[in-house]
């Protein structure tokens, strides 16, 4: 196997990329030159999970995987009516909105805040944390998420201005491979 050693620079340009591709296509492979990007979804509109890999050279370099969930008091399952499934897709389809905001220096999920209006819901609001120990100064002075390793959280709130619902809340983990 061959020894491969992946720029910062080159992976996360890459990476931002494909996962605005996926979200925009639902592609479970995307190849652009020498760099492969792989996901796998599983469960539904309520609980899932979600596992990322990079290749570069075919040779895996990053994973990531990341599981959220609807809140028990917002499941459909629970609440028991039609409406409920369609509020369960709009909060999924505002989660995939923000997180075709992904940025470089947090390579990961969504902003660390969105505000994006959708109708039916539109006081929801996106909010990523990074956890502390997983950011690192760069060269420009501000702190970026140290590729490395990392983990994190973000939720979708229901009127934040109230401090109303936490809707959605889900964590995430990955890293560098190589």
């Amino acid at each position: 196997m061959e020894n491969i050693v992946v720029g910062d620079e080159d992976m996360v340009d890459f990476l931002v990329h494909a996962k605005k591709e996926y979200i925009m296509t639902g592609k479970n492979i995307i190849n652009k030159g020498q760099w492969g990007y792989e996901v796998e979804r599983l469960g539904g509109l309520c609980s899932f999970g979600i596992r990322e890999l990079v290749r570069f050279r075919r040779q895996p370099v990053f994973w990531m995987s990341y599981a959220g969930h609807l809140m028990p008091e917002f499941m459909p399952e629970i609440i028991g009516n039609d409406l409920s499934f369609t509020h369960a897709r709009r909060v999924n389809n505002f989660l995939n909105q923000c997180c075709l905001g992904v940025e470089p220096s947090r390579p990961f999920r969504g902003p660390e805040e969105a505000d994006i209006r959708i109708p039916g819901f539109p006081e929801l609001q996106y909010v990523a944390r990074i956890d502390e120990h997983c950011l690192i100064e760069s060269e420009k002075g501000k702190r970026k998420a140290d590729l490395n390793h990392f983990w994190g959280t973000d939720m979708v709130i229901l009127n934040p201005d109230t401090k109303s619902s936490t809707l959605l809340e889900g964590g995430y983990l990955g890293g560098r491979l190589r």
